[in-house]
């Protein structure tokens, strides 16, 4: 139940419209030093916010980890939101307002983080042993150089080493057993990058990794990204087919969205090829599902959503491990719009719970295999008879 004050009478009402959930939220300088000692500005640490929104309490140790990403806030020093202003989006649950250390910050329930948080329909992991972050401000921004950049990716990998007490790679986190990460826009590129590096870590070895993206945003040295040059394939894109349709539908570099059937010059929407199989080792594909819905509208002048390289139609099936659906809808809108749920939200929803089976991890809501009864032990004797007049030479 939310409380809100009607603007016109000013009178306390009940809105039954969702059921916020309530995150702590600090900056990263505040979490600790993990990011600053793997490269990361002293500014970004400062401007970058993360929220905990459920944390195992007493002897409940972590078994599952949960991030939900928002995507980039402006253009970091360039142009930095004010204290009083911020994004609304519908993975982090993030509504603005963020820019400050607050005990009481409310994550809107109806998001991907707030209803993972409720484990609403089942969709969770065991909620009592789950360390669940939503990052309202990644600082995981476009323009930085490749080295400021790795230095967000190291510094999590590091911050959720130590949470489960496996800093050493040569000891096994024997009680983690899955990573659930998600996000939009550079959060989405930062989810599928974080579970590519998480693979490839000893002691994550074999902790199941579940990755989604909502239209994620690569550089062309992201996650195999392929970027070729914007003014060129939008040229090429922008040719006139017959009966007002588009003409090409992939260049080397990228593949245009298949759900924009009517020609339109000036919105035309692709993604940037990149080869998901290659980013995992086939073992690794047997632990790793992931899921990607693809806009592929023009962002900040610059940047495009990614697409698998054999993705041509609306959905597509990779490796039994790699989901992608395209929407005919613009990057903000997939990002915030609430009214899209049964597109974006639930399609992922369903896409964990698939992902879920797939890879043999169980919700609350779901029975476990009876486990087989313990077998006696049987005496076997095997006797052969030897027959020599009965052989043919």
């Amino acid at each position: 139940v939310v409380f809100a004050f009607n603007n016109t009478g000013g009178d306390l009402q009940k809105e039954l419209r969702r059921k916020d959930v309530r995150a702590q939220v600090k900056n990263y300088r505040a979490w600790g030093h993990f990011w600053r000692s793997a490269g990361m500005k002293r500014r970004d640490t400062r401007y970058g916010w993360v929220a905990l929104v459920h944390e195992p309490k007493g002897k409940n140790k972590i078994e599952y980890i949960a991030i939900f990403a928002s995507g980039q806030q402006g253009l970091g020093m360039l142009y930095r939101k004010s204290a009083a202003d911020g994004t609304r989006n519908i993975i982090s649950g993030s509504e603005g307002n963020y820019r400050r250390a607050n005990d009481n910050y409310m994550i809107n329930g109806k998001s991907v983080s707030g209803q993972f948080a409720r484990c609403e329909n089942d969709f969770c992991f065991n909620p009592r042993t789950t360390l669940q972050y939503s990052v309202l401000d990644l600082r995981f921004e476009y323009q930085y150089r490749r080295s400021r950049r790795v230095g967000v990716i190291n510094g999590w990998l590091r911050f959720l080493a130590q949470k489960v007490g496996c800093t050493n790679e040569r000891k096994k986190c024997k009680n983690l057993k899955a990573i659930y990460l998600a996000g939009g826009s550079r959060g989405g590129c930062f989810s599928m990058t974080m579970a590519s590096k998480l693979a490839k870590m000893p002691q994550f070895k074999h902790v199941k990794l579940i990755a989604q993206s909502y239209d994620g945003v690569c550089k062309g040295d992201e996650f195999g990204v392929r970027k070729g040059s914007e003014l060129d394939t939008k040229l090429k894109f922008c040719k006139r087919g017959k009966k007002g349709k588009f003409k090409d539908m992939e260049t080397k570099d990228a593949i245009r969205n298949p759900m924009q059937k009517d020609f339109k010059k000036k919105k035309v929407f692709f993604g940037w090829k990149t080869d998901v199989r290659r980013q995992f080792s086939n073992k690794d594909q047997r632990r790793v599902c992931l899921s990607h819905i693809a806009g592929g509208e023009l962002v900040a002048a610059a940047a495009r959503t990614f697409t698998d390289k054999d993705c041509r139609t609306q959905f597509c099936h990779i490796g039994g491990f790699y989901t992608q659906q395209w929407l005919d809808e613009t990057h903000g809108h997939i990002l915030r719009f609430y009214s899209l749920h049964k597109s974006t939200i639930q399609w992922s929803i369903d896409g964990f719970k698939r992902c879920r089976k797939r890879l043999g991890l169980y919700g609350p809501g779901e029975s476990r295999p009876p486990a087989l009864p313990p077998s006696k032990s049987l005496e076997v004797r095997v006797v052969t008879e030897v027959c020599p007049e009965k052989m043919e030479w």
